[in-house]
């Protein structure tokens, strides 16, 4: 559906606030280009949180807005008598398993461990693998010693391969072992070769999806894992519940045990209602932060937000299958043109607090020690317009861009991983869009299967919007699988970048040599942002966390790596939250 029609209103937080679009700029700095900020229709459940709420909730938020008002002292109340609680966004898990993301996905429950971990320079460290080994896509595994699993399963070479083989019934298999390469060598060791030949799939296997559960459990009803979690209950739409286990092999190894003997993720998912919990001290901590929640924040609530390096991109993916209605953009004058009209600036002053950063590609120049190798796409406006000249799309005494009768009118799809998190940029990008004579139809899905089935899928949209990340340690891992036409994750294959993109991707997969693998990843991404244009970068942005005031959060680039558990209370609460958000 298409949103309406931007109006002459100033910059405006949506959601109430009542802090301004942009609460870190000072009263003395320029002001930037206004533009309007204005919930697309398909966003009314954002919009509009209390047609969801109880009678608690709605009390609660009456409260805030007083207390926004009047600029009235929070009380930050004594920790009640309940689990340690962090409010998670709505139950997304999935128990298909071909689809399967129950305990590992948003929120990851640490049930279940994977075989190696991120360590501070985005390398591969050991966890439930003890060592490895790899040359020209065949791996050799050891295990580590005496590992078992929450049922008393023993996980050795032989539990190892059944569980592999769970994920591989998954359709987003990215790690494309080759089954029948599976092996057992003893008790602790076991093989298995790469089906493309890629040096690179222990770095993958520290996506959280690829958690190792026990063969001998339904992991779909209670899950068994190795991890320093068991599972105690799940009530779907409403919470997952957790123990830690005291026999977790990480003691026997010196690692900190969890800070709480019993932990609740409380599936909330209205924003301003998880919000409203952590500042009424109805949850300990908010795991699923909106662009809207950062900006309802107000110096005297009693919230701390903390935050990671800007690691996710937010870009637009671009429709490359030249098929009618969606072919405007075969041209890559155009895709250009589109790029150069983004004011990444002012996006980044509206969006996420302030706390993202105008992206010249998909990953940051600091990630896996690729460094400035991207020259990426400023704002100028009159060489768009020059570009969509050359490309024939002319203005019209409207100040409509058209070419032989024909309105170069695009539709946006918005967004991955859902809609909440990319709000409100598709607005700021129709406004943008229009001062150069284009005009935009946003299509807003909040459902991530509707988004992928309905539209990507059938390449049903010119742009589509998404924030996402590099999620694994493997360097190619977001290049290959959104610009590859051979991606695992075939709703992509529309965005494919073409043959010496590709060829530059087996040369990193299958690279022996560290150096030559991120030289060619440093081309592969340059192809894909300067060259070929099937993404428009837009902004590198952060993991957030919102805790209650003198809490530690242990902060990571993935998400999925935030450790819930280690969050605990380092100084007693102050009686008022009148300290400005600590970073």
């Amino acid at each position: 559906m298409s949103a309406p029609k931007a109006g002459p209103d100033p910059v405006r937080p949506p959601w109430g606030s009542s802090k301004g679009a942009e609460p870190h700029l000072p009263e003395s700095a320029p002001r930037p280009p206004t533009y309007v900020v204005r919930p697309p229709r398909g966003m009314s459940k954002v919009a509009e949180p209390h047609l969801l709420m109880s009678p608690r909730t709605a009390r609660r938020r009456a409260l805030l807005a007083i207390g926004a008002t009047v600029a009235a002292p929070w009380v930050v109340a004594a920790r009640p008598a309940r689990p340690y609680t962090v409010a998670a966004g709505p139950d997304r898990y999935n128990t298909d398993p071909q689809r399967f993301t129950f305990t590992v996905r948003a929120p990851h429950a640490q049930i279940a461990e994977t075989g190696v971990s991120p360590d501070v320079r985005f390398l591969p460290a050991p966890l439930l693998f003890e060592r490895w080994s790899v040359r020209q896509g065949q791996y050799q595994v050891l295990l580590r010693e005496g590992l078992r699993f929450h049922d008393g399963t023993s996980l050795d070479s032989e539990t190892a391969i059944a569980a592999l083989r769970l994920f591989s019934e998954s359709r987003s298999d990215f790690l494309q072992i080759d089954p029948a390469s599976l092996r057992r060598v003893d008790a602790r060791r076991l093989a298995f070769a790469s089906r493309t030949g890629s040096n690179l799939v222990i770095e993958n296997m520290s996506h959280r999806a690829t958690s190792l559960f026990s063969p001998n459990s339904d992991r779909r009803v209670a899950p068994a894992g190795t991890g320093p979690w068991r599972f105690v209950r799940y009530q779907p739409r409403r919470a997952l519940e957790l123990a830690a286990d005291p026999h977790h092999w990480g003691r026997r190894q010196g690692l900190p045990a969890p800070a709480h003997e019993r932990m609740v993720f409380r599936f909330v998912p209205d924003a301003q209602a998880r919000l409203l919990a952590l500042a009424a001290g109805e949850v300990d901590v908010v795991a699923e932060v909106t662009p809207q929640m950062l900006q309802a924040i107000t110096p005297r609530m009693p919230v701390r937000v903390h935050v990671s390096r800007p690691v996710s991109s937010l870009a637009l993916l671009v429709n490359l299958h030249r098929r009618p209605p969606h072919d405007r953009l075969a041209d890559v004058r155009v895709r250009r043109a589109l790029a150069l009209a983004i004011d990444r600036a002012a996006v980044a002053r509206v969006l996420y607090g302030g706390h993202a950063v105008a992206a010249r590609g998909l990953l940051p120049d600091w990630m896996f020690g690729l460094g400035t190798h991207l020259r990426g796409h400023d704002h100028d406006r009159s060489e768009a317009g020059r570009l969509l000249d050359a490309a024939g799309w002319r203005l019209d005494r409207h100040g409509l861009r058209q070419r032989g009768g024909e309105p170069l009118r695009l539709r946006l799809v918005a967004g991955f991983p859902n809609l909440s998190a990319v709000a409100p940029f598709p607005e700021l990008l129709q406004q943008m869009l229009r001062a150069l004579g284009v005009g935009l139809d946003i299509v807003a899905v909040d459902d991530d299967e509707l988004y992928r089935q309905r539209f990507l899928e059938p390449g049903d949209g010119d742009l589509f919007v998404e924030l996402a990340g590099n999620t694994t340690l493997d360097p190619t891992f977001l290049l290959h699988h959104l610009f590859d036409s051979r991606t695992p994750w075939r709703a992509y294959r529309h965005m494919a970048a073409g043959a010496v993109f590709e060829a530059a991707i087996d040369t990193a997969r299958q690279s022996d040599n560290p150096a030559a693998r991120l030289d060619a990843v440093r081309r592969a991404h340059r192809i894909v942002v300067e060259e070929v244009l099937a993404a428009i970068p837009v902004l590198h942005v952060p993991q957030f966390v919102l805790a209650r005031p003198g809490w530690t959060v242990p902060m990571h680039e993935h998400r999925d790596w935030i450790d819930y558990g280690a969050v605990r209370p380092d100084a007693p609460a102050s009686a008022s939250g009148s300290a400005a958000p600590r970073v």
